[in-house]
């Protein structure tokens, strides 16, 4: 029987959220009633759900409610209320957030919070915004506790047994107390030496779709209200049939022993009773409710414990998840059971994070490292630590991420610890620093492990609308998870250790290796393998083996692991074979069960597939020391079989811990791309291929603009085609142009889809001759994005031979567009005009104008004489006249008047060009009237004058001759506006209302001779003032 089928599931608890403490001050909302310390107080939590998915994770402690977005960087909320808050609720309506609250002091507050108010709470509050109100049943009726149901309506269980529903009609609520004929009779039924009704309720879950309420009492009895109209519709009994009849749940906390699951046709209820043994029993039905079966529960060994929270998951027709929180004093535990309803049978396992455990025996500087490791401990629980761990008065406001936590740990404990000099030798007392320092950060150390249970302590059960079951806790937010086969094989190990299976005793000696070593030398193994596995090998696999056994496993295994594994029953060869047969397991077929991340979001995917890693790095720690042992030292063994086997692993070490470092990376980064493991997400549900995990850590580094990290990950993520694409991307982000274009030019078949960001969410595909031309032109437009146009020009040409061979309109024009926006970047003109047909229409002249107008900006007009623009001679003239007419009377550059007189002259329109440059003289006359003397301007109408001349002496002596017009001109000096032009000839024709004139050689003379005597009176004058 394979070691796998051993256990029919097993669950981990993988931490998808922690507090960052981006907290903002607290907004006091009603007058403090008394002395609350918040500090102290108990702590409740829970998490809200928006279009299925976990939104905002609010808390209770004290007076105070906090409300902090889940993956997402908005700074938390803090309501004080000025009074002990015992319940709340939120409920998403239309993007507003509804919250209920109710105090010790009997007082509903109902709050209505905008997304704006939620992501900055110190903007000032509309009217409205929150309300107060006191039921008047409450004055003679005291209420045990409240249960939100919806935005309007909340319920009150009663500590005389009664229950009451508040509805908000608007402007305050409406009142409705439910009615059971048995109540008066309940109520004389007082329970012994507690004084309270025996039909008091402690649980109530609603179905608001159906209309239906269900309650659990202290009587141990299950009713079913009609929830609009407050009848009592049926009642069962969950207790056992063995139970005596004073059998009562005595308990009068509000503790939830009941989960409703339901769907469209019909629902599920688990009720819970406490007794010895504690019994489920499971209900089911449309309208009313028919007991299943029941079962008894399977109570966590070695404390005392209790049920506090129940959640149901449907997974078919006759199949459930029952998750199970219990507590104690100081432990907690999920418990999973997979209920069959066809064979009425039950199967248990528990779902626990990872042991949290601080060094037993460490440095300073690895008591350092344990404290400060990445995602570790939230930077509020390191400052709180901070602070009670000094008796020294400072602020601590200013950290914000772990290296500056940890720079601040450095100067509060070693900076305050003095070096003492021995008074009788006068020498330094160093080993004594050093041990005051090592007792100091073992006291922090003390502290944050105290604080990290306290934050971790779990309060509620929450199911997202996909089935996910979430974990509120104190700080944080984690999610139950299926366990990976790896996880599995170790649980088998742990729990089945005595099992006669090879693998197993593999397994029990790696968690015998887990639990003797000390930090010393795990961390000498970490450091060895390490070091190895991303070195250069010149040694061949045999001595390269040798020599990191006698570096990392010979002199560092303690004794009891080397006693252990001499007197395992393995030989070798069953053992390599074994080990052979496992790697697949860490390589090619390992999974991570971590749901999509469209249910955790970003943070909560990638701290799932972290955990994965460090499971799998831990357990291949143990693994190659146990090969490496028995291949250097055990008689008889098959050294160049288990060196090549080592090799193998090393490989694995290698990748896993590659994927730690950059999913530890991903967790610290701050506006990091959430799209990029969503497709990965949603095209696999969430069971993430090992290889294709390396490729997203890849996608993501890439996406990051981590060029260096991309490129060093490529190297070792593997040799597909896809993963060469990425590390010629992260080359091209460390601007190594070269580089990253022979990459991509070896490589012809990449991920390619219709657009960039296309390609950064699927996999590797190999594309055939067709799609070669997508491939260029992707990589022609990464060029472009990172200024590198001739490589991008470099990469159309290709585009273009592909085409050859497969022609095709679209993408003949997507590359054309590439090459001319990359040449005319580049300045190489030629490139770009030759663009221009492809791109040019009837109606779409853009391209045309961008040419133009970069080529001139570029003092590269003269260029403009050098293109034949054929079938493009007009719109190159319109473009140049709108330019030119577009010119201010101070604007000399670019030249457009100019430019477009020596476009007229070359294509022999003298009478056009003397038409453009005498436009230009007009608006810089009308700019002189109202300007002061500008030698510059007038020097520019003279030499317009004198080519205007030129012009028209090239034409035939009766041709000699120009119609002009002029329009009104502007007020306060302004130039009149450019005429409207509607056909480019030589009378330059203009609309609006326009006075026309015809000039001829001898007029435009004239002009030119008045012209000048102005210039010479004003020069005159300008001399006589001197």
């Amino acid at each position: 029987m394979a070691l796998a089928d051993r256990l029919a599931e097993t669950y981990c608890l993988t931490q998808v959220y922690v507090d960052p403490l981006r907290q903002s001050r607290p907004l006091v909302v009603a007058r403090a009633t008394g002395n609350i310390d918040n500090t102290h107080a108990a702590v409740c939590s829970n998490v809200l759900f928006r279009q299925g998915r976990p939104t905002l994770f609010y808390t209770t402690q004290g007076s105070r409610l906090t409300l902090q977005a889940i993956d997402a960087n908005w700074p938390a909320s803090v309501f004080d209320f000025g009074d002990g808050i015992r319940n709340a609720g939120l409920h998403d309506d239309n993007g507003n957030v509804i919250v209920h609250l109710f105090t010790t002091s009997h007082l509903l507050y109902t709050m209505i919070l905008t997304p704006e108010q939620i992501e900055d709470p110190s903007i000032k509050k509309a009217d409205g915004w929150i309300a107060e109100y006191a039921a008047p049943s409450f004055s003679i009726r005291s209420p045990l506790f409240m249960k939100s149901i919806s935005p309007t309506s909340v319920l009150f269980s009663l500590e005389d047994g009664g229950l009451l529903r508040l509805s908000n009609n608007g402007r305050s609520y409406n009142e409705h107390l439910f009615s059971d004929s048995s109540f008066f009779k309940s109520f004389k039924s007082i329970l012994p030496w507690s004084g309270r009704p025996a039909n008091l309720i402690i649980a109530m879950q609603a179905s608001p779709s159906k209309s239906l309420l269900f309650t659990l009492s202290v009587d141990a009895k299950l009713r079913i209200w009609q929830l609009q109209t407050g009848q009592l519709i049926t009642m069962h009994d969950v207790s056992g049939a063995e139970a005596s009849a004073s059998a009562y749940l005595l308990d009068p906390v509000p503790i939830n022993l009941l989960a409703l699951h339901e769907d469209e046709a019909s629902f599920m209820v688990v009720t819970y009773c406490p007794h010895q043994p504690g019994l489920f029993k499971v209900f089911k039905g449309e309208t009313g409710l028919q007991e299943v079966f029941q079962f008894r529960e399977e109570m966590p060994r070695n404390g005392l414990w209790r049920v506090f929270d129940l959640a149901l998951t449907h997974i078919s027709a006759d199949q459930m998840l029952l998750h199970v929180l219990w507590k104690s004093d100081t432990l907690t535990l999920v418990q999973v059971g997979v209920v069959s309803l066809s064979t009425k049978t039950v199967g248990w396992s528990f779902a626990a994070a990872p042991p949290f455990q601080r060094p037993a025996e460490a440095t300073d500087k690895l008591l350092e490292r344990w404290i400060f490791q990445p995602s570790r401990l939230p930077i509020s629980t390191l400052k709180r630590a901070l602070a009670a761990s000094t008796s020294q008065d400072v602020s601590l406001e200013h950290i914000t991420n772990l290296a500056q936590a940890q720079q601040a740990a450095r100067e509060l404990l070693c900076n305050s610890t003095p070096l003492e000099i021995d008074e009788d030798t006068g020498a330094e007392l160093i080993e004594k620093q050093e041990e005051a320092i090592r007792l100091q950060y073992l006291s922090l150390a003390q502290i944050c492990l105290e604080l990290d249970r306290l934050g971790s302590e779990p309060h509620a059960l929450c199911r997202a609308e996909s089935g996910e079951i979430l974990v509120a806790q104190s700080d944080r937010v984690s999610i139950v998870r299926q366990a990976n086969p790896l996880e599995r094989l170790v649980e088998v190990a742990r729990i089945h250790s005595d099992l006669p299976d090879i693998r197993t005793t593999c397994l029990g000696l790696c968690r015998l290796l887990g639990e003797v070593q000390t930090p010393d030398v795990v961390e000498s193994l970490h450091t060895a393998l390490r070091r190895y596995a991303f070195a250069d090998r010149t040694l061949s696999a045999d001595d390269f083996m040798f020599v990191c056994f006698e570096e990392s496993v010979e002199q560092s295994l303690p004794r009891p692991v080397v006693l252990a594994m001499q007197e395992a029953p393995l030989k070798t060869h069953d053992l390599l074979s074994l080990l052979n047969d496992m790697l697949p397991l860490f390589v090619l077929k390992l999974r991570s069960s971590v749901v999509p991340q469209g249910v955790t979001g970003f943070a909560g995917y990638v701290a799932g597939q972290r955990d994965m890693a460090i499971n799998t790095q831990q357990t291949l720690v143990q693994l190659v020391a146990i090969l490496q042992y028995y291949a250097c030292h055990a008689t008889e063994a098959d050294v160049f079989r288990g060196a090549h086997l080592f090799v193998k692993y090393l490989e694995a070490y290698k990748r896993t811990t590659l994927v730690v470092e950059a999913c530890t990376s991903m967790l610290q980064t701050t506006g990091t791309d959430q799209t990029v493991f969503a497709g990965l997400a949603e095209a696999h549900k969430g069971v993430v291929p090992y290889r294709d995990l390396l490729e997203r850590i890849l996608v993501f580094l890439v996406s990051s603009n981590e060029g260096q990290w991309a490129v060093t990950f490529s190297d070792y993520a593997g040799a597909s085609a896809f993963c060469g694409y990425l590390g010629a991307r992260g080359k091209l982000l460390l601007d190594q142009a070269e580089d990253a274009a022979k990459i991509f030019a070896r490589l012809g078949y990449p991920l390619v889809a219709g657009s960039p960001a296309a390609a950064e969410t699927k996999l590797s595909e190999r594309l055939d001759r067709r799609t070669l031309v997508d491939y260029h032109l992707h990589i022609a437009r990464l060029f472009s994005a990172r200024h590198c146009y001739a490589q991008a020009l470099r990469f159309c040409s290709e585009a273009e031979l592909a085409l050859r061979l497969a022609p095709n309109d679209a993408q003949h024009k997507a590359v054309a567009k590439a090459k001319f926006q990359a040449g005319l970047s580049a300045s190489q003109f030629d490139e770009a005009y030759l663009c221009l047909p492809t791109l040019m229409t009837a109606q779409q002249v853009d391209p045309l104008r961008q040419f133009l107008t970069r080529l001139c900006e570029s003092e590269q007009a003269n260029k403009l004489l050098q293109y034949p623009f054929i079938g493009l001679l007009e719109e190159v003239d319109d473009l140049l006249q709108e330019k030119a007419d577009a010119m201010l009377a101070t604007q000399t550059t670019p030249a457009y008047h100019r430019i477009l007189y020596s476009w007229r002259v070359q294509h022999c329109n003298f009478r056009g060009a003397a038409c453009a440059l005498y436009r230009r003289l007009q608006v810089l006359q009308a700019h002189g009237r109202h300007a002061a003397f500008d030698v510059s301007m007038h020097l520019d109408l003279t030499e317009g004058y004198l080519t205007i001349l030129n012009a028209l002496r090239c034409m035939e002596p009766d041709e000699q001759w120009l119609i002009v017009g002029s329009l009104e001109s502007g007020t306060h000096g302004d130039a009149p506006s450019p005429p409207k032009r509607k056909k480019q000839d030589g009378d330059a024709g203009i609309s609006g209302q326009v006075k026309r004139k015809l000039l001829s050689l001898q007029d435009v003379r004239e002009e030119y001779k008045a012209e000048l005597h102005n210039m010479k009176v004003q020069l005159n004058q300008l001399s006589g003032l001197a």
